[in-house]
């Protein structure tokens, strides 16, 4: 379902840091005040594009880092309002007024040119075409550590790995380390099958995507594989 998604895909994305640090971003709010509703004037620095008059403000939330190789993978950022262009952007600081706000807003915020989103509602399910090694669930929405059915889920897989949305990932847990005792030695199970997922935002490095069905409780760090 759409509203499953939707507000997600239209309130957070993934950039890397050298988009962050090239960004707008404020600076400061008028008279010092907090940023807290429509009206508001605030003060910007950066680059604004030309013909540009409509900007989002950004939260940067979780850095998404490989569990396994540690690379940086990304940095989520938040929508948390809209400002539209007051002054000439070609001022070193650049007056804007806040049109909308979901929560309040501070100083070192981004702003980003507001593109229009067409949201595709339809989806097709399909197993990726190449083979998904190393995948693993590293984040999920809101924080928890509990995920199940309809959880919205951040996979250390994307584009350049051959990920694409309608891509359909099985969930599964790693196999515990046990000790044998006739052998006198330890022995990983097998992985467990536990769940399936579907990416509807793939990123270069990282992929959203919503858990459709959940045989057991799941959580972070869990493994996503070809079907």
């Amino acid at each position: 379902p759409m509203d499953q998604i939707g507000p997600w895909l239209v309130n957070n994305r993934v950039m890397d840091a050298k988009e962050i640090n090239n960004s707008a971003y404020i600076v400061a709010g008028d008279e010092r005040r907090l940023i807290s509703g429509p009206g508001n004037r605030i003060f910007g620095r950066g680059p604004f594009p030309d013909g540009e008059r409509a900007y989002g403000i950004y939260q940067i939330g979780q850095h998404y880092v490989d569990p396994v190789t540690q690379e940086p993978l990304g940095l989520q950022v938040r929508d948390v309002g809209s400002a539209k262009l007051l002054s000439s952007n070609r001022d070193d600081v650049t007056e804007l007024e806040i049109t909308r706000v979901t929560e309040e807003g501070r100083d070192g915020d981004r702003l980003l040119p507001q593109a229009e989103r067409i949201l595709d509602a339809s989806f097709h399910p399909r197993a990726p075409q190449q083979e998904i090694v190393g995948g693993v669930m590293i984040a999920v929405e809101g924080g928890l550590t509990q995920i199940g059915n309809m959880s919205i889920v951040v996979i250390n897989k994307g584009k350049r790995d051959g990920l694409e949305n309608g891509n359909v990932l099985a969930v599964y847990q790693a196999g515990s380390l046990v000790f044998d005792n006739i052998a006198q030695s330890n022995v990983r199970l097998p992985d467990t099958r536990a769940g399936l997922a579907m990416v509807f935002e793939a990123y270069e490095k990282v992929s959203y995507a919503i858990i459709l069905r959940a045989t057991r409780p799941l959580q972070t760090f869990d493994l996503v594989k070809n079907p």
